[in-house]
Formats: structure tokens, C-alpha cells, sequence
């Protein structure tokens, strides 16, 4: 409502602004930097070759005749995918065309990526190769460097990337999707435009200009000119004029940035550029009369415009998640959205590490090269493109989706291919294997000992090294329900060092399992590896608590799949691909009536024994129409809402619902354990008055009993179809005394069961850390002032925009015998509004006061099962706990017997879907005993830890403070110096609701489209096997958890199945790096070596690991290093030439430097959460 509001201000400015007479202006002119661009998903609702061949190849041969001999007109493009694509198709003399073109300066390319990638889902690793095989792409191929990036259509936008953009040397960063409150501050306060600090370790190293675009990406409507170029240009010229001085009254200076363009846009563009020729033209014809300038611009031309007025901006150093484009409306769902393919995306990325690593060590002739590097090229082009913002965030059609997939399962055989004949030939064997064979390769620079496996269709195996001596393994059958194709899984031991492959011999056998392995149907009491130790439930066979007892700690801790009903059209916003929005039990909205009294028929999303319920009518915007609400057949799962108008004998309008809580016991009871309430029932029978005594409460905190007069809420609820009200009569510490009245008919008779419902709870405010809060109080009601029956009122500081507010009357001594009816008639932030009407009679009714109650709005959510069946699996190497809560919902606790920090954790398996049935989202929620003050901790890309707070002001509450987790969260307990920290194999969404849970959400099947178009329910029903890797330790193993062992999760040892026999492993003469520098990249470019080393952790992160650290880079190669050049991140540009060109916009902060320290020959000193860059070429 707040959105439609803003819209409908803004559509009044304009349409008022169209009819205010132009009058010359003397002061300085507003320049307009009209940018024409085409914003072209790299695939969504089509696959992205259907996007090219239907829509983009006649959009860039358009716009490139609509640019040759008009030296004026320029155009920006951005998704290097594409134009890729359509400069493979033409010919010379078009090629030549294209770079006189760009030569002229009518082409500029900005971001310059494959894609514009996704920020909340992809890793900064994916968000670094993209970008750099499309900058290597346009610097081979147009001599181009991109300057500025148009990052418009990604669905928030993330610290890291700031960070990232900087590093790669780009001047600016124009941006869209932030949410929409905050864009209407923006507005209001002169604030789109601000310098970006994407990580307090690197200061002004990751420092970029940011300009918010205040509308949208697409071209303002009074810009859009009719096809046939018939148009009133003086009329449009003067919409044009006030459009453009709103819009520049949002900024602190006189440019303005303009889009020209929108979703594959300019098929026609000779025409569009002719009638924008018409328009630009007249407008400067009058320039004097209208204060206003329009010229065709590059982004980055806007850019040095803002840069040369000298403006001291504001530093913002957070991100902008999540996204929410209206109230009730967060872009939460896609950080979970096919979760299979979110998975599947990091395991082709790790791949893809080792075949660049691999290549580099190979032994190819110049042609076999070649060969070689077109084949990982196929990988290196699906990957980047399932960076888009469409495509890993899960947002786009089935059909594209499976096109994604193809492309990935091309690249990967491709690729497979290359790495299968690589380590042949390192290995140096040339013979054919009859026997099962597999290599196991480390793409990382760090030597690794632990636990690998695979599937298997046997029982038993015996596994062997290259030199024929035994490995420790250990054959368990997979759990029930595993959709895994297999009926078994082999674990065996490695020990790998840097960057090298390691060969292994696998004998199957079908007899019995190894006597050393233990299974077990009973749930154990504990179960430990020496260091990590999970204790569960006998009786429900869940988990109970986890220690580590290297670190001294020791929490209560349960895992349980809980899962959030998908909200549809009918209760407003629904949940979707892009959108989470759960179903919260409280809301009906009636639709239009045209009676005074109907009755709906209500269904609950839980179950309950014996249920209390409490309802009020909300009728928003309507200040006298009163609406009552009476519980007919009420039963465990389902009720009748009678609703009378009271005040008249007509209907409502479409603004009307039914507000409603229902619960065996009060909800928050053990949240909010200062709570004193007490809930009852009263049978009414036939009586009219009533006194009842708190003592006889069938739920309540202490017996009943209150110091004090509480607040008291009724509700009146009948087995027949009943109009009855109730209002307080009196209120004291030990009852209250009560009228109720018939609305129609007028009498009730004891068949009718009528029932009143009671709530009493303590005045006050309570809340917690997270979602759990109650106010409760008293307000006056004055007389209306001429003598009518009703009041309104309005109360400031009782509501919450996601709260449920329930009131009832108290008329007292002054009004004997009455009763009132309390509809709300308003609420937001701090306020609810109020009618009260004195029912049967017309007289007025004197001053009262109004008892009233806010609850959250709670999600409704299940659990999948109460109890747990499990299977205990006790071998040498592996102990698992598989534990079954339904057919298709298993999850796996495992423990690893290796050295380090192999056995430091605790793995968490999920093998779950299809889920049971449409409108479902499934969260693995992990309840503790730690003290986290409501504080999570999650990832921006893997890169940049945020600090997340309860929002508790978010319209929804759940899907409000649903967080991207990249790769990791933690939370933390400061009285312990406990962390416990959460690493995941792909994206999820993450969120801390209560003090000391954490919640991951795994899969999803929502029944509607939520409206953002792509145009189909998201029902994902694939099976999915995600992990989780849970670590408690202290603060210092917590963030070598958080950063190391991630690391390691992210790029496993990449086993590949070979057929040779024979041979040795490789093991190249290079040195272990350092834990806390990560070979990020080791890859053939342009003639050299492409060498990223990065820092992994932050300033102040770990009390030793978080120094500087001095490594020689000669001793990773094992031949002589020629030369080597520093560059920036995505490799297209020497670092010392970017360090020269960038603009460095002016701070109102300090910029809290931390300047790389220069390259010593081949000796790096490299610093807290830098990613150094460098091509290097060998003897």
C-alpha cells in the first residue's frame, strides 16, 4: 500500500508538472546524458539461443546501421555473450564497420562480463571468470576496456562485488534493484549517488562511485515516441522538460543520467534514434527557455561529468539485501530457487579449476593446445553464462533451465576429456586398464589429507595407491529414500599434495560388508570421532547437543526439516521463483458484499487439539463503517467468520478482512518467559452478562493470577451460525465481567453453545532478538464530540507492520450495560486506528478504553516428522547417522577419522524432494543454546562477512530477514566465545528468526507464478543432496573454519575415472602455500600464466592468520620465471596503468588505506583480503 502510494504521488507530480507553464531559466542548464542501451538476458523465459537468433542479432545489426554516418549517436552494450555470438555470424566488411564504429567513439561496452551475473548466488571466484573471459574476449578481439558497469537488473546488490568492480578497475558502478523504501529515501534526501567501500579491510582499494537509478532501467514513458515517428514534438518536448527537472531534483548537481532503452530494446533503432533526433533537437533548440541539454552518452562519459564537479560523497559500506520491490514482496525465494542447479553450477566451477591447472602442467604440442583449450572453453562459456542473473538464481522457465543444464553437461564432457587425456600423459603410462581406475587431483596449493568417495554397486571393495600398497577405505550402504542411482558408497583415504594427482586401484566385491563396519537400528546416546561429538534423543531419535572437545565447546543443539506453506494470489503477494512469502495464519481477506452479515469458511494451515481463537475485522481507510466478527464451528482444522456490518444494512468493500490468531496455547510462551497470561473458555449459555475468574484459566503462566489488572481480549464463538459480540464491562486482578449481544438474531439459545474466549496477558512490551514480540495495553477512548455512537481513535506506538493487532472494549462503569463492536480501521509502523461503536442503540456512549494486543504474524510451518528413525553406520574411517523423518526426506550426520581438520566437523546430508506436495518450502533448521543477541553472520560471494540483525520493522517478518548464504554463516555467542558456523556446497537462503537458530532453506515448490514474469509456478520437484559442513569452535578455529575449511569444501579433490593402467602420480616440485593464501587462479593466458593469489581472511578476522604473509611465487613454477606483470582482477590491464587512470572520487570518511605493497622480483607480501593478479611467463 505504501508502494501504490509512492506511485500514485509521483504519477500526481507528473501529471500535475505536464500543465505548468515552461518559463525561462536563468541558472545553470540540467544536462541530460541520454544512454541508449539494450538490456538482453543472456537467457530466461527462452533459452539464450533463441533470445539471439529471434530478437539480438536484429537489435545489434540495427543499432550498428543506425550508428554508421551519424557521428552523434552512440549506444552501450553490456552482455559480451551475445555480441560474441553475433560477431562469429558476420563477415569481414561488417567487422570492419563495427571498429571504425568503436574507433569513432560510438560504441562503448559497458561491464564488460559474458554476462550480467547474479550477486547474491554466484561466488566472487564465478564472478571473476566471467568477467574475465569476457574482457579477455573484447581486448583480443576490439582492443576494448570497459570503464564503467551497468549492473542493472540483478535482484540487490552485494558488498563484494563493489569490492570486485574496484579491483578490476572500473571508475563507476551503476546500479537498480535496492529496496524500494530505500531508493524513496534516496530520493527525498539527495542520496543516489554515493561512493561504495566494498571491503573495510582494502579501504580505498575497493572504494567505486555508485549511481542508483531513481525509476528503472527502462526509458521514461514521457520519452517513449510512437514507431511511426507521428508525434506533437513541442507537446512532448514539455513532458520531456518536466520529467527531466523532477528527476534532477533528486541529485546534488545538474547532470542527469537518462536510460534509453529497456528489455531487448531497438530492433527498429534507425527509427528510434531518428524520432530521439527529433526530440534532442528541439529541446536545445530552446535550451534557454527550458534549462535543459540532451546529448546521446556513454555511461562513462556521465560519469567523468559527476567526477570533475569535486562532490565530497557519502561512504555506504553495506549491501542491499534482501531486495523487496513492495511491502510484502522480498526477493528472498531465489537465493534457494532449483537448488539442484545451484549445486551442480559449483561442482562444474570447481571442475573447470582443475582442467585450467591441468592444461598449464601438460605437456600438449601447440596444435594438441589448441585443440585442448577449445574444449575447456566450451566449460568456461556455459559456466559464465549460468552466472546470469536469470540463470543460477534459479528464476528462469523449465525449458531454459534445461538448456543451462545442456550447456554445463557439454562443457563438462568436453572438458572431462581433456583432464581423462592430461593426466595420461602425466602420469606416463600409455597402457589400457582392465580394472577399475580412478585419479584424484587438488586444485588447491595446499597439501590435503582427508576423506573421498564415490558410488558404488557393491558391498566391498579393496582400494590401492599407484605403487599397489593398501588405502584405508570403507564400503556403507547410501539411506533409504536416496535418490543417488546406487546402493552403496565407498569412502577411502587421501593424501594429496598441491596441485597434484594421485592414482588409485579399485577391486569391487559383492561379499558381505567389512566386519569393521557396525550398522545399527538403534538411536545411540552419542556418537564421536575422538574430536566431534553428537549426542541425540533416544526416544525421538533427534539430535540433542554437539561438543567439540579440542575447543572446549559444548552446545544443546537439535536439526529438524521444517517446512513454510507458499502464500497465493488470494492472500495477496504470492511466493515464488523470485519471491518467499509463507503463508501467515491470521489474514482473510472477504472481497466485496453486497450484505450486511456473511459467513467464510476458514481453513487453518496447522492442526490443533483444542483451540482458543481470537478475530477482529479490518476495514483500511474507512472511519465509521463498523464490522463484527463472531467464531461459528469452530474445529481442529477449519472455522466459519460470521461478519456483520453493524452500522448499516449494506455490504463492504474489497478493504475488508478478517484478522484471526488461533493456538492451543499461547505462542510465545516459552520466548517470552516474563509473560504472565492466563487463555480460558467461558460457556455463556443464554446469559447476556457475564463475570469470569482468571482462576479458572485452562492455559496460563502462574495459575491465573495477576498483581494487577491485565489487558483482556475476547472473542465469542458459537457451534451455529451466530452475530454475537462481546465487550468488558469490568477488569479487575482477579476476572473481568463481560456483555455480549446478539447483531442477528437477536437472542441465542443454549443449543448454540456459545462460548467466549478469553485471552489475559500483562500490560507492556516484550520482545527478543528475533521474531517473537507482544505489546499489550490500555488506551482511552474519548465521546464522539456530536453525540453519534461511535468513535475513532488512534494509538501511536503499539503496532507493527507485520503485527497482529486484536482489541476489545472496555465501556466501564459509565456505560452499563452496553457493547461495543472494534473494528481496526488502520495501521503501519508505530499506529493502529480504531472504529468503537456502542451496538443497540443510537445514542452516544462516554469516554472508555480500549484493551488491545499485538502479536507477530507468525508463519505457519510443520515440521515433516516428530520422531526419527535411524541407522548408525560405526566404521575405521566414516560413522554416520542416517536419520529417516519421511519417504523422500533424509539427512545424514557424518563424522570423518582423518588428520587435521579433516575430523574438526561435523558433515550434514540432506537427501530430500520431491517435496510432499505443491506449496511447500522446506528449511533444515538448527536450534542451540547459544546467547546471539539476534545477530547472523553471513557471506557477500563468498568474499565479505555481514553482520545481519533482526529486522523485526520488515513487513515480513520471515522472508524479511532471509539472507543469501554463498558458501557460509555463523552465529556467535560472546558470553562463551562460542562460534558455530554453517558451510554449504552451494547458495541458500539462511535466516536466524529466533535467539540461537539458525534456518537454511533447501528446496522449494510454490503453487503460483509471484507476478515478476517469468510466467510459471516455481514447482522444482528435482531430488537434491545438498551439504552442510557444521563447525563449533572458538572465535580464531571459527574463522579458520570459516575461511579454510571452506575453501576446502569449495574446491574438492576432483576424482575422474581413467582408463589406463599403469603409471605414476603427479606430483609437481612446487612448494605448499601458506593457510591463509589461496591459489585462486592457475590458468594459460595470452602466452603466459594467469596467477591469482589470494588473502583469505579479513583485518582482525584471526589473531595470527589475518597478518600479512610473504610468499616467493617463483617456487609455484617449476621452470624459471622470465617475466611477470601485475594486473588488475579480471586480467585486462596492467595494475599500475589502472591505478594511474582511475578516478578517485572524493569521501566524507577517511579512506582508511591499505596500499599493496609492490612485487619484490618474484617475492609477494600480500595483505588481508587482497587477490593479487599477475601473467607470468616461464623459461
Amino acid at each position: 500500500k505504501e508502494m501504490k502510494a509512492t506511485l500514485f504521488f509521483f504519477a500526481f507530480a507528473f501529471i500535475c508538472l505536464a500543465f505548468v507553464p515552461i518559463r525561462p531559466v536563468r541558472s545553470e542548464s540540467i544536462e541530460v546524458f541520454l544512454m541508449t542501451h539494450s538490456h538482453d538476458d543472456v537467457g530466461w523465459i527462452w533459452p539464450w539461443e533463441q533470445y539471439y537468433s529471434s530478437q539480438v542479432r536484429s537489435i545489434l545489426d540495427s543499432v550498428m546501421d543506425a550508428l554508421d554516418g551519424h557521428p552523434d549517436r552512440k549506444f552501450n552494450q553490456v552482455e559480451v555473450a551475445f555480441f560474441r555470438r553475433w560477431w562469429s555470424e558476420i563477415d569481414s566488411d561488417q567487422k570492419a564497420r563495427v571498429k571504425r564504429i568503436i574507433a569513432a567513439g560510438q560504441i562503448e561496452f559497458n561491464v564488460g562480463g559474458i554476462t550480467m551475473n547474479d550477486e547474491s548466488t554466484t561466488t566472487f571466484n564465478e564472478e571473476i571468470n566471467q568477467m574475465t573471459n569476457g574482457a579477455d574476449w573484447l581486448y583480443q578481439n576490439l582492443g576494448v576496456k570497459p570503464k564503467a558497469t551497468w549492473h542493472i537488473d540483478p535482484f540487490g546488490h552485494s558488498k563484494a562485488t563493489a569490492s570486485l568492480w574496484a579491483q578490476m578497475g572500473f571508475d563507476s558502478w551503476t546500479l537498480n534493484r535496492i529496496p524500494y523504501y530505500i531508493k524513496d529515501w534516496m530520493k527525498a534526501n539527495k542520496g543516489l549517488e554515493f561512493v561504495w567501500r566494498g571491503s573495510s579491510s582494502l579501504g580505498v582499494q575497493s572504494e567505486i562511485f555508485a549511481h542508483v537509478l531513481d525509476t528503472f532501467y527502462s526509458t521514461p514513458g514521457e520519452l517513449v515516441l510512437p514507431s511511426n515517428g507521428q508525434f506533437d514534438v513541442a507537446k512532448q518536448a514539455d513532458a520531456a522538460v518536466n520529467m527531466i527537472k523532477l528527476r534532477s531534483s533528486w541529485y546534488k548537481h545538474k547532470k542527469l543520467l537518462i536510460p534509453f532503452g529497456n528489455d531487448f530494446d531497438h530492433t527498429g533503432a534507425v527509427q528510434d534514434y531518428n524520432n530521439m533526433d527529433k526530440l534532442i533537437n528541439y529541446i536545445n533548440s530552446k535550451e534557454s527557455q527550458y534549462g535543459v541539454k540532451i546529448h546521446y552518452s556513454f555511461l562513462s562519459e556521465y560519469v567523468k561529468a559527476v567526477h570533475a564537479l569535486n562532490i565530497t560523497w557519502d561512504v555506504f559500506e553495506g549491501d542491499f539485501f534482501p531486495y523487496n520491490d513492495g511491502p510484502d514482496s522480498f526477493w528472498s525465494g531465489y537465493y534457494t530457487s532449483r537448488p539442484w542447479f545451484k549445486i551442480y553450477l559449483r561442482q562444474c566451477d570447481s571442475f573447470l579449476a582443475l582442467a585450467e591447472i591441468l592444461l598449464t602442467q601438460s605437456s600438449l604440442n601447440s596444435t594438441q593446445l589448441v585443440d585442448a583449450d577449445s574444449k575447456i572453453n566450451q566449460l568456461r562459456m556455459a559456466t559464465s553464462r549460468a552466472t546470469h542473473h536469470d540463470a543460477v538464481s534459479g528464476t528462469e522457465t523449465a525449458e531454459t533451465n534445461k538448456d543451462y543444464i545442456s550447456s554445463l553437461d557439454e562443457g563438462m564432457k568436453a572438458a572431462t576429456q581433456v583432464v581423462q587425456k592430461i593426466i595420461q600423459s602425466l602420469s606416463g603410462s600409455s597402457s589400457p586398464s582392465s580394472t577399475t581406475r580412478y585419479s584424484v587431483s587438488n586444485p588447491l596449493g595446499w597439501r590435503r589429507q582427508q576423506v573421498v568417495s564415490i558410488l558404488s554397486q557393491s558391498k566391498n571393495a579393496i582400494v590401492t595407491d599407484a605403487l599397489g600398497k593398501p588405502v584405508k577405505s570403507q564400503v556403507n550402504p547410501v539411506p533409504n529414500y536416496s535418490k543417488v542411482g546406487a546402493p552403496y558408497r565407498l569412502y577411502f583415504y587421501v593424501d594429496i599434495a598441491p596441485l597434484s594427482t594421485s592414482l588409485f586401484n579399485i577391486r569391487w566385491s559383492n561379499s558381505s560388508l567389512s566386519k569393521s563396519v557396525k550398522i545399527s537400528a538403534a538411536t545411540p546416546e552419542s556418537v564421536t570421532n575422538g574430536a566431534i561429538t553428537l549426542s541425540f534423543d533416544r526416544s525421538n531419535g533427534k539430535l540433542t547437543s554437539i561438543e567439540n572437545s579440542q575447543e572446549g565447546k559444548k552446545i544443546s543443539a537439535s536439526f529438524d526439516f521444517v517446512q513454510y506453506n507458499s502464500a497465493v494470489a488470494t492472500m495477496g503477494q504470492s511466493s515464488g521463483a523470485y519471491i518467499f512469502r509463507p503463508v501467515t495464519d491470521t489474514i482473510f481477506k472477504l472481497g466485496n458484499s453486497d450484505s450486511q452479515q456473511n459467513v467464510e469458511y476458514i481453513n487453518l494451515y496447522g492442526s490443533y487439539s483444542n483451540p482458543f481463537a481470537f478475530a477482529i475485522a479490518y476495514a483500511g481507510g474507512l472511519y465509521k463503517d463498523s464490522t463484527s466478527v463472531t467464531i461459528n464451528q469452530m474445529t481442529t482444522s477449519k472455522f466459519h467468520a460470521a461478519v456483520s456490518r453493524v452500522d448499516a444494512a449494506s455490504g463492504w468493500g474489497s478493504g475488508v478482512e478478517v484478522d484471526y490468531n488461533v493456538f492451543d496455547d499461547f505462542p510465545l510462551k516459552n520466548q517470552l518467559p516474563a509473560v504472565n497470561y492466563a487463555l480460558g473458555k467461558f460457556n455463556v449459555g443464554t446469559q447476556q452478562s457475564v463475570r469470569v475468574q482468571f482462576s479458572s484459566a485452562t492455559k496460563s503462566r502462574n495459575g491465573g493470577k495477576f498483581n494487577k489488572a491485565p489487558v483482556v481480549i475476547l472473542t465469542v464463538q458459537t457451534s451455529t451460525t451466530q452475530y454475537i459480540s462481546a465487550s468488558l464491562a469490568s477488569v479487575d486482578s482477579n476476572g473481568f465481567s463481560a456483555n455480549l449481544m446478539s447483531i442477528k438474531p437477536k437472542t441465542w439459545t443454549n443449543s448454540d453453545q456459545v462460548v467466549l474466549n478469553w485471552f489475559a496477558v500483562d500490560a507492556g512490551e516484550f520482545q527478543t532478538n528475533g521474531e517473537a514480540f507482544l505489546r499489550a495495553g490500555v488506551v482511552n477512548i474519548a465521546e464522539n464530540p456530536k453525540g453519534l455512537p461511535y468513535a475513532n481513535l488512534y494509538f501511536h506506538g503499539a503496532a507493527s507492520p507485520k503485527g497482529l493487532t486484536l482489541a476489545t472494549v472496555n465501556g466501564g462503569p459509565n456505560n452499563q450495560g452496553s457493547t461495543f463492536v472494534t473494528n481496526l480501521n488502520f495501521r503501519n509502523a508505530t499506529c493502529f486506528g480504531a472504529v468503537v461503536r456502542r451496538v443497540g442503540t443510537e445514542t452516544k456512549f462516554n469516554a472508555a478504553t480500549l484493551h488491545y494486543l499485538v502479536l507477530p504474524r507468525l508463519a505457519v510451518t510443520e515440521r515433516v516428522s516428530e520422531t526419527v528413525s535411524n541407522i548408525v553406520i560405526d566404521g575405521p574411517l566414516v560413522k554416520e547417522v542416517q536419520q529417516t523423518y519421511a519417504e523422500n526426506y533424509v539427512q545424514t550426520f557424518v563424522l570423518y577419522n582423518a588428520p587435521g581438520i579433516a575430523s574438526s566437523y561435523a558433515e550434514v546430508i540432506s537427501e530430500v524432494g520431491p517435496l510432499n506436495q505443491q506449496g511447500k518450502e522446506l528449511v533444515t533448521r538448527l536450534t542451540t543454546s547459544m546467547k546471539t543477541e539476534g545477530t547472523l553472520y553471513t557471506d557477500d560471494n563468498g568474499l565479505e562477512i555481514m553482520q545481519r540483525q533482526f529486522s523485526r520493522v520488515s513487513e515480513e517478518l520471515q522472508a524479511g530477514n532471509y539472507f543469501p548464504m554463498v558458501q557460509r554463516s555463523y552465529v556467535r555467542d560472546a558470553s562463551t566465545g562460542t562460534q558455530l558456523t554453517l558451510l554449504s556446497d552451494a547458495t541458500h537462503g539462511v535466516a536466524s528468526l529466533n535467539p540461537g537458530q539458525v534456518e537454511v532453506m533447501l528446496h522449494r515448490r510454490c503453487m503460483r507464478d509471484d507476478g515478476r514474469g517469468v510466467g510459471e509456478p516455481h514447482d522444482d520437484t528435482t531430488p537434491i543432496r545438498p551439504s552442510i559442513l557444521l563447525s563449533l569452535a572458538g572465535n580464531d578455529q571459527g574463522a579458520v573454519a570459516s575461511r579454510y575449511l571452506s575453501t576446502l569444501q569449495q574446491f574438492p579433490p576432483q576424482i575422474v575415472p581413467v582408463s589406463f593402467s599403469g603409471g605414476n602420480n603427479f606430483v609437481p616440485k612446487i612448494s605448499s602455500l601458506p593457510s591463509n593464501v589461496n591459489l585462486l587462479t592457475f590458468r594459460n593466458f595470452r602466452g603466459g600464466i594467469l596467477l591469482r593469489l589470494q588473502h583469505i581472511y579479513a583485518k582482525g578476522e584471526h589473531s595470527t592468520l589475518s597478518k600479512p604473509v610473504t610468499i616467493d611465487i617463483g617456487t609455484l613454477f617449476k621452470s624459471k620465471i622470465s617475466s611477470i606483470v601485475e594486473m588488475n582482477l579480471n586480467a585486462n590491464t596492467p595494475y599500475s596503468e589502472m591505478s594511474k587512470n582511475r578516478l578517485i572520487f572524493n569521501t566524507k570518511v577517511a579512506p582508511n588505506p591499505q596500499t599493496p605493497i609492490p612485487l619484490n622480483g618474484n617475492v609477494l607480501t600480500i595483505q588481508p583480503m587482497e587477490i593479487r593478479t599477475f601473467i607470468v611467463k616461464t623459461n
